[in-house]
């Protein structure tokens, strides 16, 4: 039975031989597997925008969002914080 991936909870699904071919799964970790080195972005902190480095998560959480660990620097101080895909920006 076809579903979509964004619909199912992490865990509770296996791949199954019919949809996840060696072929496809490796097209697919390479879609969300994280790259080993954070990625520059912008992390909202309040009202303000602050550049920083993210590191996804694997796979998104029960709410549907994709969460990072963010570093970045405010006032002075660096803070490393866990931030969802609403408070996150590419950096260019």
């Amino acid at each position: 039975m076809p579903v979509a991936w964004a619909s199912v909870r992490p865990g509770t699904l296996e791949p199954c031989e019919y949809c996840c071919t060696p072929a496809w799964l490796a097209r697919r970790t390479q879609a969300v597997t994280p790259a080993s080195a954070p990625k520059p972005c912008l992390v909202r902190d309040g009202d303000e925008w602050y550049p920083g480095h993210l590191s996804w998560e694997a796979a998104p959480r029960e709410d549907g969002l994709w969460w990072a660990k963010v570093r970045y620097r405010r006032d002075g101080q660096d803070l490393t914080v866990v931030r969802n895909q609403k408070a996150l920006r590419p950096r260019e």
